[in-house]
């Protein structure tokens, strides 16, 4: 009876994220059509490391139907897409959830470096242990049935206890299948707080020219999920970084790092890193970054060399730099104070009291007008002056005479 309440309570858990109600409806139509299906990878995973979140992703491993027969049976629940055909997948969407649901791999074959470049062989009447082997970690490698009874055939619940990341079998046959699952070890080791067993680690550091292989896309995205996901670990993932020569390969031998303590959301989260760990060296082109991402960068340096000042950065900085300034606290808290000065005042034109009209009406002409704001808003933030009309009034007529 203890085991039943444990297996139910894990179950509980894992649907919390999703309707109960949706999944029982997936599970109770599959097996009336004689397949047993599984939930696997990371929704399990979750529900057995204490303080996780509950997944919202929820993937199947389905027995005894073909992927033909699991659209049939499927369909009438809500819409299915069968673009993953080729890799053994369909994708479901009911009830507006999505749902990825396979039939058991049996095999990959690389065709070529990129991603997508490899053969998968299925079949649906394998076990589902057959698919459980090829996948990355143990902490991964877990399946849970109908009735909430958990498969293990790899220790992972015994490494998620011990906080381990461990590959599954041999660590570089798993990661010459697919290199970004080097990245994959690291980003869980930072989400989780886990350490990476020496093996796998070893197997890192030995496979560091597979990176370049990486399509940029990807190896941003799992620099973002360690940047937000575990942004309490920002230390552990520059450290390992480090220690297992990632940064240096990706990024080159300029490239240091700094951990800092942001709050927002998940796009603040990313951009504060983001700036944080190239505003002192390094070349994140291996991670194409978005513009964005770039512009906080560039308004970080700019202000740290003082190359420019707060205000020259204009009107169209003025959203980004309070994040800017959260990240400069760590590297240089006089240049963090100067942008939260600036802040306080006009960083635009349309920002000050007197308007292109007034100024006309002073004499000024064409660019006449745009230096004078400029030179208004270098003596505002100059102490100079105030924003106030007398005081730009009287600083326009100084500069005249």
């Amino acid at each position: 009876m203890k085991l039943m309440m444990e297996s139910w309570r894990r179950f509980v858990k894992l649907h919390e994220a999703v309707n109960p109600e949706t999944i029982k409806k997936i599970q109770d139509a599959l097996t009336h059509a004689g397949g047993d299906s599984y939930m696997v990878g990371g929704a399990v995973r979750d529900s057995l490391i204490p303080g996780t979140p509950e997944s919202k992703d929820i993937d199947f491993v389905v027995t005894g139907l073909t992927l033909d027969e699991i659209a049939e049976v499927l369909a009438p629940l809500g819409s299915i897409n069968q673009v993953g055909q080729s890799f053994g997948v369909v994708i479901a969407n009911i009830d507006g959830e999505d749902f990825d649901i396979a039939i058991p791999r049996t095999g990959e074959t690389k065709t070529g470096e990129g991603h997508a470049d490899f053969e998968v062989t299925t079949d649906p009447n394998a076990p589902v242990e057959s698919d459980l082997q090829r996948r990355d970690f143990t902490i991964n490698a877990m399946a849970q049935d109908a009735d909430g009874n958990i498969i293990d055939l790899y220790g992972g619940k015994e490494d998620i206890q011990n906080k381990i990341i461990r590959a599954v079998g041999e660590p570089e046959e798993r990661f010459n299948e697919d290199p970004l699952r080097m990245l994959r070890a690291l980003q869980f080791a930072v989400r989780f707080g886990f350490t990476i067993e020496p093996k796998t680690a070893a197997a890192i550091k030995k496979l560091s020219d597979k990176f370049q292989t990486i399509a940029p896309e990807r190896i941003l995205g799992e620099f973002k999920k360690a940047w937000t996901k575990g942004s309490q670990n920002t230390d552990l993932f520059i450290k390992l970084l480090d220690d297992l020569g990632v940064g240096e390969t990706l990024f080159g031998p300029d490239f240091q790092p700094k951990a800092v303590k942001v709050s927002g959301d998940a796009n603040d989260l990313t951009n504060a890193n983001f700036v944080s760990f190239f505003l002192l060296g390094g070349d994140p082109a291996a991670l194409r970054p978005t513009n964005e991402m770039m512009g906080y960068l560039q308004i970080a340096r700019s202000v740290l060399s003082g190359e420019k000042e707060v205000w020259e950065l204009g009107g169209k900085a003025k959203d980004k730099l309070p994040l800017v300034a959260s990240v400069l606290k760590s590297f240089d808290k006089k240049a963090a104070a100067k942008i939260e000065d600036a802040l306080s005042l006009p960083l635009s034109p349309q920002e000050l009291v007197i308007g292109g009209r007034e100024l006309m009406s002073l004499g000024l002409k064409g660019p006449q007008i745009g230096q004078a704001q400029q030179d208004i808003l270098r003596a505002i933030h100059s102490g100079e002056i105030k924003n106030e009309p007398e005081d730009i009034e009287d600083f326009l007529q100084r500069r005249v005479t």
